[in-house]
């Protein structure tokens, strides 16, 4: 009896297993060069909750797996890049999807860029107080 009850729960476990989906995919600049370290998130379309998180590799390939079987849209991100968005991915179970190859759009860079700061009204020293009259 020891025996049948072992092998139902592994053979349980090897089920419930194989029944996840994966997702994988390649990033690329506007260039064709590999995006390395840009994040690729997973959300359920249904209330946009998190559901994964992955980093490209020095490929730029990212790749997701134990998926539950779903409706999600996926986000990547980069710094300097407008972020890419791919709604509408339907999983089911066992589906290993491959969503290609996706290139982001060329840096937004500015002209110019101008920091202000200003002075606190009031500054506590160790041996005095300092009023900054100009602000």
């Amino acid at each position: 009896m020891k025996i049948f009850n072992i092998l139902f729960f592994l053979l349980t476990f090897i089920a419930a297993q194989s029944q996840t989906a994966s997702i994988k995919g390649q990033l690329q600049d506007a260039d064709g060069a590999a995006v390395v370290f840009a994040n690729v998130a997973l959300y359920s379309a249904a209330d946009s909750s998190l559901a994964k998180v992955e980093t490209s590799d020095e490929n730029g390939i990212f790749k997701m797996q134990d998926l539950a079987a779903g409706r999600y849209f996926l986000k990547a991100t980069y710094v300097g890049s407008a972020d890419l968005v791919k709604p509408g991915i339907e999983l089911a179970d066992g589906q290993q999807l491959d969503l290609g190859t996706w290139a982001f759009d060329p840096t937004v860079e500015l002209a110019q860029a101008t920091v202000t700061a200003q002075r606190a009204m009031v500054e506590v020293k160790p041996d005095r107080t300092v009023f900054n009259v100009e602000g």
